[in-house]
């Protein structure tokens, strides 16, 4: 389903400040025969120790844990998930620039981590009720109603309509990985509908005939 782009990867430190607490929306998480009682589904504020860039940054892995209020070694590779662009893109999620998040509330941070686990472990077709991953017992209806609009949104994106190549894995053998972004993940295009030679040609036949006929009638009035 996914795998890591050839390039060299990158050792740094990362600072993980976990956007958890008052307000945040939990949800009993289910994958496969584990529960988690009362997670809560926000995501991470990461701090790149090198460049001090802070930006979000989503669980990979909802089975191990993530060492939050401290510097962490993550091992920084590019990475390749078709889902994961979609979600980005659908839900407006900006790697780039934290100020100009899409993701810009608690509600939006739960809906879009709900909807990165459910195609990581269901795909698309699956359902937040069932499958492999399955949540209950959610504080807020409308991260429910978000979680599922970003995955239809995101499976109904064609093609120029988002990007694949900004995304970034922060990993770990001892913490939970995670995924960012580099970029605006989201590409809104409206292609101009350009007509075939064919089509073109047939509609200036059209418009020809539309005017030889008008001529007609008007040379019918006047006499």
């Amino acid at each position: 389903m996914c795998a890591a782009a050839a390039m060299p990867a990158l050792a740094t430190n990362v600072y993980v400040d976990q956007l958890w607490g008052y307000g945040y929306p939990t949800a009993d998480l289910h994958y496969k025969t584990s529960t988690y009682s009362n997670e809560a589904v926000a995501g991470f504020v990461l701090t790149n120790q090198s460049t001090n860039q802070t930006f979000a940054g989503f669980c990979m892995e909802i089975n191990q844990g993530v060492g939050t209020q401290s510097t962490t070694n993550y091992t920084i590779t590019s990475y390749t998930n078709d889902a994961f662009s979609r979600l980005f893109a659908a839900s407006g999620f900006n790697g780039a620039d934290r100020n100009n998040d899409g993701i810009n509330s608690a509600d939006k941070e739960a809906a879009l981590q709900l909807a990165l686990w459910e195609v990581l472990y269901d795909g698309f077709g699956g359902s937040l009720g069932s499958g492999n991953f399955w949540v209950n017992n959610v504080s807020s209806a409308n991260t429910l109603t978000l979680a599922q609009s970003y995955l239809t949104s995101a499976a109904a994106l064609q093609s120029g309509q988002y990007v694949t190549t900004t995304l970034q894995r922060y990993s770990n053998e001892w913490a939970q990985d995670l995924i960012s972004s580099t970029a605006v993940s989201t590409a809104p295009v409206t292609p101009s509908v350009v007509p075939e030679p064919e089509t073109a040609f047939m509609w200036l036949g059209g418009v020809a005939a539309l005017a030889a006929w008008r001529r007609r009638q008007l040379k019918r009035t006047r006499a």
